[in-house]
């Protein structure tokens, strides 16, 4: 519903240890990053430098160790419509052919005080 929290997901899995990785998160249009300042997420024993541009939020991180991980933030939802959802992609800084990327999809946001 317009004006209610979505929390995002992101799920990285790392086959091997890796430095200096970057994540961009393209964000649907009409969703604004509850956190507006830049600042650190975690997941376990990982840091992520999070910071927010007008589409997407990118994530830094200077060591991936091997295995799984999950890092979070909200989003508000600011108008009602149907979006299409951006495509997370990382990579790897010192190796580029080090690259994933994330599938699209659609997120609709309904006005829940013009229902009666």
């Amino acid at each position: 519903d317009l004006g209610e929290r979505v929390q995002v997901q992101l799920v990285i899995t790392a086959d091997r240890d890796m430095e200096y990785i970057t994540v961009r998160d393209d964000r649907p249009a009409s969703f604004a990053p509850v956190d507006q300042m830049p600042g650190w997420v975690y997941s376990g024993n990982l840091g992520a430098y999070r910071e927010n541009s007008d589409t997407h939020t990118g994530l830094y991180v200077n060591y991936l160790p091997k295995g799984t991980y999950y890092l979070t933030y909200e989003m508000t939802a600011a108008l009602a419509g149907s979006f299409a959802s951006g495509t997370a992609t990382i990579q790897s800084q010192y190796a580029p052919e080090f690259t994933a990327r994330s599938s699209a999809g659609r997120i609709q946001v309904s006005d829940s005080t013009t229902r009666r």
